[in-house]
């Protein structure tokens, strides 16, 4: 270690907190940090993990927080799920929570990550893997967390992509790009929309806000295939707790934005976004059956892009995945990647890292096979 970094660590204190009321003290510190992040993604703010961590766990799981402080200020957080592993007993497996990163101040990436590593170490010494799901390509994580600079075995597994839209130039010379298939598509769609009545935007934000948002978006969202698969917030009371209290947090950080298309009076499409900074995140969209015919996802989009080129505040929409209604919009392609971290002991290399890099080797023949 060179001596820069060994001072600057000296200077750097590792807290571990387990409760909420802990974890709440740091809120405010956490939240800012996770706006002036490059990554600009909810995902790392208290405001998205708290919510997680009191109703998304697992049976017999726990979690626990580690924050990195200097001179009182709150610059670097990772929050850890444990379970117990299932080849041995004694030990336990870690994870990052779903799909959130380490969170950490500009440019003090190397330094934190490497006392958050030495504080596992030593809050679980007989954990056997820790796991980070969904990471960006350009986050931090992938670069250090390599076992050329961590003391661990490392697997890192091709997770696929994410999409994002930067919004430049005019919506005309935008929409210009698209197909002229796909164009004629939205403007029948409109037209079908607007025989049965007016259509138009209403975008919530700030004080505009109510309650009521979320109970039009679940009844959108529960009408249609996300409602017969479960995956609509509705079908769980877990996932219902979890966005309510998620909700909550993004209202008081004015960080919650809903988009809804109305028919008349009546909602057919809404969407859930996030503003953070210049970037508007696509969280959940949903629409109603009984116009699935008309594409009620696509209008709505198509105003929304419309209202954010006239505003003129928004630089990018990220729609963190690759669903394939996307595609016709052409977007562009993020790679997002999984990280296994193992200890350099004989148990956890042979029953994790060991069969992980078999597994991971595996799906790569396969994509290799699937590209030729």
């Amino acid at each position: 270690m060179d001596s820069d970094l060994s001072t600057a660590i000296q200077k750097i204190e590792i807290t571990a907190v387990d409760t909420f009321e802990q974890m709440k003290a740091y809120a405010a510190e956490w939240n800012q940090l996770a706006a002036q992040s490059p990554l600009r993604l909810p995902m790392l703010a208290h405001a998205w993990v708290a919510p997680y961590l009191k109703h998304r766990l697992g049976t017999g799981e726990s979690w626990t927080c580690l924050l990195a402080r200097e001179n009182s200020s709150l610059i670097g957080v990772l929050p850890i799920i444990r379970s117990k592993s299932k080849p041995f007993r004694q030990q336990c497996r870690l994870r990052v929570p779903y799909p959130t990163d380490i969170l950490i101040a500009t440019g003090r990436e190397k330094e934190i990550i490497s006392l958050f590593m030495t504080g596992l170490e030593r809050i679980f010494p007989h954990r056997h893997e820790l796991s980070l799901k969904r990471i960006h390509h350009q986050s931090p994580s992938i670069s250090i967390l390599s076992p050329e600079k961590i003391n661990q075995r490392v697997v890192r597994d091709f997770d696929g992509y994410g999409t994002y839209m930067e919004i430049t130039g005019t919506y005309d010379s935008f929409r210009a790009r698209l197909s002229s298939g796909f164009r004629r598509n939205i403007q029948k769609a409109t037209r079908q929309l607007m025989a049965r009545g007016n259509i138009r935007l209403e975008h919530h934000h700030g004080k505009s806000i109510t309650d009521q948002d979320l109970e039009t978006f679940i009844q959108i969202e529960g009408s249609g295939w996300k409602g017969r698969t479960g995956s609509a917030i509705a079908r769980k009371s877990s996932k219902s707790a979890y966005y309510a209290e998620l909700i909550k947090h993004l209202q008081d950080l004015n960080w919650l934005h809903w988009y809804f298309l109305l028919l008349d009076d009546r909602p057919i499409a809404g969407l859930l976004a996030i503003r953070m900074e210049n970037t508007l995140v696509f969280e959940k969209m949903g629409y109603e059956e009984a116009f699935a015919a008309f594409s009620p996802g696509h209008v709505l989009f198509e105003k929304i892009l419309e209202s954010v080129f006239k505003i003129g505040e928004i630089k990018e929409i990220n729609f963190l995945s690759d669903d394939p209604w996307i595609s016709v919009w052409h977007p562009k392609k993020r790679l997002y990647y999984n990280l296994f971290l193992y200890p350099r002991r004989s148990g956890p290399t042979l029953v994790g890292y060991l069969p992980r890099r078999l597994l991971v080797g595996l799906r790569r023949l396969g994509r290799d096979d699937i590209e030729k």
